[in-house]
């Protein structure tokens, strides 16, 4: 369906805004109280939204929600809050010293800020963005919040890396372990061909006179498939996203528009994927040449192949993981 006619852009504009600026902001002390009013709001959603814009944007990644999810508007993003007040909100609230005055337009501007905070599952980093109002008053138009460390499962990294020294051969049996998804997960342990990362794809010749089963519909997925049709071996494709082409539906490919029906742009700026840019793929598609399996979603492994949600079977000698 086409919404353009009843789109309306978010850009937050002095106009749209109804602000006037008269005096050149001072951007530290406007990101100090509005920070030390966001920090003392924790826990009471009523206070946290009065500091936000009606219409503002909170994005998180993992920290509150563990997902990642956008809450539009001041309804959706108190009930989030309500949500986070009961079952684990943020706390340890610091503002960093970066603060920034940014002005890309006459009339648009907004001052942009950093803090970190914890929470029960670990440690997060944020930004917001404060934009002026009719009343004089800076709120929040968009507040970004990401986990980047988990409580008790501190990196490896610097005074907690290992010392300890191995051999070449014993790190690199090690690594082949981590990468081998049967070494994880006993449901793929049954399975008794071979599985791999699409990282360590190399040719096609490498699986001639096997049935090769592909999972993932992104660009890494795409390739190896083509590669493999094009060599005349089996390959299967599994979808997990979409593209275009009505060819590619008379095929059985689900296509769909990007995300709001907006095309590649926002696909790329929210999932950073779900796209593939043709090389040839799509033809071979097509003309049946790469076969869809898009009717039902994994179930479990079997001894020699996969089995489908639906009661349905695909028998593979090798599995290739294209899924990011």
């Amino acid at each position: 369906m086409d919404n353009s006619s009843t789109w309306i852009s978010r850009i937050p504009t002095l106009d749209k805004l109804g602000a006037v600026i008269t005096a050149e902001p001072d951007p530290v002390a406007l990101a100090k109280d509005w920070f030390s009013s966001f920090a003392r709001s924790m826990g009471n959603s009523e206070e946290t939204i009065r500091l936000l814009s009606p219409d503002a944007l909170w994005r998180d990644l993992l920290a509150l929600t563990w997902d990642m999810r956008t809450f539009e508007g001041s309804p959706k993003i108190k009930a989030f809050l309500d949500e986070r007040n009961s079952s684990g909100q943020m706390r340890a609230l610091i503002r960093k010293d970066f603060v920034q005055l940014q002005r890309p337009y006459s009339d648009l501007l907004w001052i942009v800020g950093t803090f970190k905070f914890e929470v029960d599952i670990g440690h997060g980093s944020g930004v917001f963005r404060l934009v002026p109002t009719a009343t004089g008053e800076w709120k929040a138009f968009t507040i970004f919040t990401n986990l980047e460390s988990l409580a008790n499962f501190p990196s490896a990294i610097g005074p907690l890396r290992s010392r300890e020294v191995i051999s070449g051969h014993t790190w690199a049996e090690r690594l082949r372990q981590e990468r081998s998804m049967d070494a994880r997960d006993p449901a793929v342990a049954t399975y008794t061909g071979e599985t791999l990362h699409s990282s360590q794809y190399k040719r096609a010749a490498d699986y001639r006179g096997k049935k090769v089963f592909v999972i993932g519909s992104g660009n890494s997925g795409h390739d190896i498939a083509s590669d493999l049709a094009r060599n005349d071996i089996g390959g299967v494709f599994v979808l997990h996203s979409t593209e275009t082409l009505n060819k590619l539906k008379d095929a059985g490919f689900r296509v769909n528009s990007g995300i709001k029906d907006a095309g590649l742009l926002l696909q790329l700026k929210e999932r950073a994927g779900g796209h593939y840019f043709d090389t040839g793929g799509s033809k071979l598609i097509a003309d049946g040449k790469i076969k869809i399996k898009n009717d039902s979603a994994i179930s479990s492994f079997i001894a020699h192949g996969i089995e489908f949600t639906n009661g349905s079977t695909i028998e593979a000698d090798t599995v290739i993981f294209a899924t990011g």
